[in-house]
């Protein structure tokens, strides 16, 4: 009999007939319950490691595509109010580069990025390893005149070796460009002219 609040109260059957095994019962159970968790962590660390191998992959993969377009140069020279500009390109790569674009670029009223189209004489469509092209850029017809020429900025667009378009400011480092759209090429101008971090 079980005692409850002073009264009496006859203990159940169930809980004279449970059977809480023997000592090999617990330390089997223990130690399955501790593999099932060692064996959890095993996993969660090798889903961890695989992640920073794969981003490391990707890091290493992104940094190669890079090779040849680190390696293209260009000075220039802003002449008179700024619509005309001496370029020089330099491929200082193994590999030829195509459709090498010089562009101008100021900012506009405000944060406002203008972008004019360009005619760059002579016009190149290759430019072999270790060569370089002199060119004379000036504004297309109907471009707006930049507010001064100190404020005239340079990039060249390229495709490289292996098909990729790419492009460059000045010593900033080279972007992947990903289409053509005026609002991309916008934004890569903004990204290549950010210092690197």
């Amino acid at each position: 009999m079980l005692e409850v609040n002073g009264v009496a109260a006859p203990i159940p059957a169930l809980a004279t007939a449970v059977d809480y095994g023997t000592v090999p019962d617990w330390i089997a159970g223990v130690g399955s319950a501790v593999a099932t968790v060692l064996l959890a962590v095993g996993l969660l660390r090798e889903i961890r490691l695989r992640r920073i191998d794969g981003e490391r992959a990707a890091t290493e993969r992104r940094a190669a595509e890079a090779n040849q377009a680190r390696l293209i140069g260009m000075v220039f020279r802003v002449r008179g109010s700024g619509t005309r500009v001496e370029f020089v390109i330099r491929n200082d790569s193994d590999e030829p580069l195509r459709d090498p674009a010089p562009l101008l670029f100021w900012a506009d009223q405000g944060d406002a990025l203008y972008i004019p189209r360009v005619e760059a004489e002579p016009a190149v469509v290759l430019l072999g390893p270790r060569q370089k092209a002199e060119l004379i850029v000036s504004l297309g017809d109907g471009a707006a005149q930049p507010p001064h020429p100190s404020l005239v900025r340079c990039a060249v667009a390229f495709t490289d070796a292996n098909g990729r378009r790419w492009l460059r400011t000045g010593a900033g480092r080279p972007l992947l460009v990903l289409d053509g759209d005026l609002q991309t090429l916008e934004r890569s101008v903004r990204a290549a002219e950010q210092p690197s971090a």
